[in-house]
């Protein structure tokens, strides 16, 4: 469990380096991208983490999406258009979530962690109470941080009493 002094209720089970290494997002998360939200180009992102250092680009920009590279070997993403038309992409962080992950990771705070923690806890409210997972929703969790075989049932409990109180 990855813990954050200035953000108790925030504690996902996998760290960005663990959620690279086990494989993600079919290799290609780090690849080129021209963004739709900052008219700009994107590429070598994933230079800008130390901790990203010995993952093998394989599994970081594959150039080529390849499922096998995922922890459970299975497609559990949207392409980033769709994000981006959704407006769950904001110009600090054109890649999307696990970008801001990262870099929250990594110690940077902004106007945006509320919303982006929320949105992780939301996926792990959603998805990670279900008994039977198919490999997408595990996949689906593990790209967001979550342990789909660890059972949060406690840790639920305290996120949606953080949302009845509005403290999330």
């Amino acid at each position: 469990m990855v813990n954050f002094s200035d953000h108790k209720e925030f504690k996902p089970d996998l760290s960005p380096k663990q959620i690279f290494k086990q494989g993600a997002f079919g290799g290609v998360y780090w690849r080129s991208i021209d963004s739709g939200v900052t008219k700009k180009n994107y590429k070598d992102q994933y230079k800008e983490f130390k901790f990203l250092k010995k993952i093998s680009k394989e599994k970081l920009d594959n150039g080529i999406k390849d499922n096998t590279i995922n922890k459970y070997k299975v497609h559990a993403s949207l392409p980033l258009i769709y994000w981006e038309q959704h407006h769950w992409i904001h110009p600090q962080d054109p890649y999307g979530h696990m970008q801001w992950y990262c870099r929250f990771y990594n110690g940077r705070r902004t106007a945006d962690d509320k919303r982006q923690i929320s949105r992780a806890l939301g996926v792990l409210v959603r998805f990670g109470q279900r008994k039977n997972k198919s490999d997408r929703l595990k996949q689906s969790l593990h790209h967001w941080g979550w342990d789909a075989n660890k059972d949060h049932s406690e840790y639920i409990k305290k996120i949606k009493g953080l949302k009845k109180s509005n403290l999330l």
